[in-house]
């Protein structure tokens, strides 16, 4: 729950500062690099703390959708665990990992999940395919 609230708060101060929910704007903002690479299919990208610099990389073959999630995923990691390298693999489950994955993915939902639209009317179900966000991320809402 501590948890939850802190990546409620740190959402919500990102789109205020912001002004939007890109991941990708957001992330240029805040100095993170984002790039597109050729990669083996079961990753969808990751993030990667080198030297002061803060680095995302997607997977150049995953569909519009899904590069928008996993850069939310990943700037999740850069913004909750920023001195922390991790991998986001394709082939998630419901149940994370980590922890850390948890975090990210809960992150990357609730940025997503247009906060300034009446979204009080669909089911979790519509939500999440509104903003194509993978369905495993339901628990999240």
């Amino acid at each position: 729950m501590i948890m939850t609230d802190y990546v409620d708060r740190t959402v919500e101060q990102l789109i205020k500062r912001f002004h939007t929910n890109d991941p990708f704007y957001i992330a240029r903002r805040l100095n993170i690099y984002v790039h597109l690479a050729s990669m083996d299919a079961s990753i969808g990208g990751f993030y990667r703390y080198l030297k002061r610099n803060k680095f995302i990389i997607i997977n150049n073959k995953l569909q519009s959708s899904m590069r928008v999630f996993v850069t939310a995923h990943e700037l999740g990691h850069a913004v909750l665990h920023p001195k922390t390298s991790t991998y986001f693999l394709k082939n998630y489950t419901s149940c994370s990992a980590s922890e850390i994955e948890d975090d990210a993915n809960e992150f990357a939902t609730k940025l997503l999940i247009n906060p300034n639209k009446n979204n009080t009317e669909m089911t979790r179900e519509k939500l999440l395919e509104k903003y194509g966000i993978p369905s495993e991320m339901k628990r999240f809402i």
